[in-house]
């Protein structure tokens, strides 16, 4: 089982079966992802969703990619950090909802932003130890998906995400040693075999850790890997 954190923009993942919109309730194009996958994907994807809507916070559904490389979007509806309470129990069940039903349609692969972590203003840090936490639990009792893949908005997510998972695995012995993310187009030298816990959940490995940075984009500009 592979866990990747990249820096990117969530709708040029080509090499993935499904990537993860971080939705409004209504399903429609929004800021953010919402509107990145759907300014991709075309106004068929809108479409689709509209008889879906509204969407509870930390369930799941499944689309088409229409125009996107990706056969399927699984949208998500994240807490609103401060209003949807219990948050971390709700942002939690977009994870594992999005991943059960990856499982159930026979996915292998899926990429997820930083769910909330934008306008909804989830902090990062406790966003990143739910998702993570919550990505390695549930990955353990799949059958079909065996890759994710979290595609982040900057260098300061990728690392901030890059120490929580280090915080939450355990080395095998004779596995590599991580190393801060490299920077540029550089990949960092950091894959490790190893066994992980989810909060107090022992979660059985191996797994393969990842952590690649790419270019910094000019300016202020940030790819959509942020969650709404």
């Amino acid at each position: 089982m592979e866990v990747a954190l990249v820096v990117g923009d969530i709708a040029a993942q080509p090499d993935v079966d499904a990537v993860v919109n971080a939705a409004n309730a209504e399903l429609m194009p929004g800021a953010g992802v919402a509107g990145a996958i759907h300014r991709a994907a075309g106004p068929g994807l809108a479409d689709e969703c509209r008889p879906l809507a509204p969407l509870a916070v930390g369930h799941a559904v499944i689309t088409g990619g229409h125009r996107l490389p990706n056969p399927y979007v699984i949208h998500c509806l994240g807490p609103v950090y401060g209003l949807d309470r219990p948050e971390a129990e709700l942002l939690a069940a977009c994870y594992r909802n999005a991943l059960e039903l990856a499982d159930r349609h026979g996915l292998r692969s899926v990429a997820f932003p930083a769910i909330s972590t934008g306008v909804f203003g989830y902090p990062m840090e406790p966003a990143a130890e739910v998702a993570l936490g919550t990505v390695l639990a549930t990955l353990e009792g799949l059958h079909s998906v065996t890759t994710v893949r979290f595609v982040l908005a900057d260098d300061r997510a990728l690392r901030l995400h890059r120490e929580t998972l280090q915080r939450l695995t355990h080395p095998v012995g004779g596995a590599g040693k991580a190393t801060e993310p490299a920077t540029g187009a550089e990949r960092a030298d950091n894959v490790m075999k190893s066994r992980a816990h989810a909060g107090s959940k022992k979660v059985a490995g191996p797994w393969t850790v990842e952590a690649t940075s790419l270019d910094p984009l000019a300016g202020d500009a940030s790819p959509p890997g942020g969650g709404s």
